[in-house]
């Protein structure tokens, strides 16, 4: 998996963690992809490919397996960040249902986030989007 690939893994795995994707998810979804530097220079047919390739790996092994192969390839060094971007594409309906909490409990424990540095990204995040 490349590290592309397990970014938009875990997007994907992050708007499937209450088992439905909201049109409010998907539009985020759409918006955080396209602001990140990696792909915004990219066309979109090239990122469309990337992004079906994710969704094709999670048909085939399961969103908590592909979000799980994926944290093994994120770099320690933008983990903390990709938490607070699933955290984002999470609450763009202002709560974290009991399963998206868990879910972002487990990216952390695979992201080897500590728990202090999770909770403190996801009441950030809550916060910017109860504003």
């Amino acid at each position: 998996m490349t590290l592309d690939q397990a970014i938009i893994a875990v997007l994907i795995g992050s708007m499937m963690a209450n088992d439905h994707v909201s049109p409010e998810e998907s539009e985020r979804a759409h918006h955080i992809t396209w602001s990140m530097r990696r792909f915004r220079r990219r066309s979109g047919d090239t990122v469309g490919r990337l992004i079906e390739s994710v969704r094709q790996r999670i048909v085939a092994d399961g969103p908590a397996a592909t979000v799980s192969q994926a944290s093994k390839v994120i770099p320690s060094s933008i983990r903390p960040s990709l938490l607070a971007v699933a955290a984002d594409l999470m609450l763009v309906d202002g709560t974290l249902q009991r399963q998206e909490r868990q879910f972002l409990g487990e990216l952390a424990r695979q992201l080897k986030i500590a728990p202090a540095l999770s909770l403190q990204i996801v009441k950030a995040i809550s916060i910017k989007n109860s504003i």
